[in-house]
């Protein structure tokens, strides 16, 4: 098939949670890293859906996770992006994690999102990236911790 095509069908069948379409896409050769035109994988789909059983396959099958979209988001971004949205987010992350998935070299600064949850008091978001392994003592471009923006906060 010409040009992301493959990708596409993984995609979509990912996103949706078709793990029959996409046993039958690898079984019949499809690569579990074919990507579709913003450089996404089954992978990513299936994370920010919270599909565990195709998250699982996946990664059972070779899919890459350290596999970088276009935005330079990883599956384990992608999970963490749509924690508040979807069911199984914690146990989607979690399955990464244990596959060797990391924030350690992500595109998105998550420094500067921690400080900025705990400036406005985001425990829940503190808490997402704390579970993600996010370091809370990373200090920003001033040496702000999250600990000093949350003293801070709470000192007004």
């Amino acid at each position: 098939m010409p040009g992301n095509e493959l990708g596409v069908l993984m995609c979509e069948a990912a996103f949706e949670g078709d793990l029959d379409q996409i046993q039958r896409l690898i079984a019949n050769g499809v690569g579990p890293n074919e990507c579709d035109y913003d450089n996404r994988t089954g992978l990513h789909l299936s994370s920010c859906e919270g599909h565990v059983h195709v998250v699982s396959y996946l990664l059972e099958h070779g899919a890459d996770i350290e596999f970088r979209d276009r935005f330079g988001g990883t599956a384990l971004d992608d999970a963490i992006r749509h924690n508040f949205d979807v069911r199984n987010a914690k146990l989607v992350q979690a399955m990464l994690r244990s596959h060797g998935a990391s924030l350690q070299y992500s595109a998105t600064d998550y420094t500067t999102k921690m400080n900025e949850y705990a400036h406005t008091g985001d425990l829940d978001h503190i808490r997402l990236l704390a579970d993600n392994k996010v370091d809370v003592s990373l200090a920003d471009y001033d040496l702000r911790s999250p600990l000093h923006l949350a003293a801070c906060r709470c000192a007004q």
